[in-house]
């Protein structure tokens, strides 16, 4: 007659098993998924966001696979987990958008801590993100990016209603516009090319050890944008008439958001 010990073990022996491969198949697939997609992701940030992605879908996984193993009645827990949950939605609504909005933030990488975002009448640097809200420092506009001094606590579920503009990731190549207007006399003293010589030089001074800013780059990552985007400077000439005849150039260029202000310093700097 075997021991009450022994009982027990042979008992439960075959969950114990269950659990163990259910966890070895679930870290192997978890690691599979992680040198297949590392190799994807072209900055230390967004490797950070899928680590933890991974963790976290490892963490669930691993708890519904031991609920499911060890719990008898498993879909009655569901169920009224179910009822819970539509409960609380309809009793609630605010707060649960507020956490839905929350899991979009973290899950489609919308912007992270240290980001400047504009969403609705708000524009910022991401202070911190919560369960419920995100703070921004406030700035006095898109292009100053000057701080106020105030903090702006914003719903997430703002994220789920209004366009979010996100102008850190380096990923993000925007065009950007420098105007230089002249009289006739002294557009005559100026040669056109000079300022596409310029912000040529600026560029490639720039951007010379940087493999993201490359045609073949945008190409391999978003083959329809790479059809949108020249890289290439453009300086063109317009005439207008206002109270005087006078000649503007428009030097249009690409570059990084966080690059731009240092852009049209050097621009200027050597224009003048």
């Amino acid at each position: 007659m075997p021991k009450p010990f022994d009982f027990s073990l042979n008992q439960f022996l075959p969950n114990i098993t269950q659990t163990l491969i259910s966890f070895v198949i679930v870290g192997l697939c978890t690691m599979v998924v992680y040198v297949f997609f590392f190799k994807k992701m072209d900055t230390a940030k967004h490797q950070t966001i899928m680590r933890k992605r991974l963790v976290y879908i490892m963490l669930v996984l691993d708890v519904l696979i031991v609920t499911k193993i060890w719990v008898d009645g498993f879909s009655h827990i569901i169920t009224v987990l179910s009822l819970m949950a539509a409960g609380l939605v309809v009793a609630n609504k605010e707060s649960v958008m507020n956490l839905i909005g929350g899991l979009i933030i973290s899950w489609r990488d919308l912007f992270v801590e240290g980001d400047f975002i504009q969403i609705h009448d708000f524009s910022g640097y991401v202070a911190s993100i919560g369960v419920m809200y995100f703070k921004l420092y406030e700035t006095t506009s898109i292009e100053q990016k000057k701080a106020t001094g105030r903090t702006i606590k914003i719903p997430n579920s703002f994220v789920i209603t209004f366009c979010v503009v996100n102008f850190s990731p380096d990923s993000n190549l925007c065009l950007q516009k420098i105007y230089l207007d002249y009289k006739d006399d002294q557009f005559l003293k100026t040669q056109l090319e000079k300022p596409h010589q310029i912000i040529q030089e600026v560029i490639n001074e720039t951007y010379k050890d940087n493999v993201c800013y490359q045609t073949s780059y945008v190409k391999s990552h978003n083959r329809e944008l790479s059809r949108l985007i020249h890289l290439k400077p453009t300086v063109s000439l317009h005439q207008f008439v206002d109270k005087e005849l006078f000649l503007r150039i428009l030097v249009q260029f690409y570059c990084f958001p966080k690059d731009h202000a240092e852009i049209v310093r050097q621009f200027w700097l050597r224009m003048n």
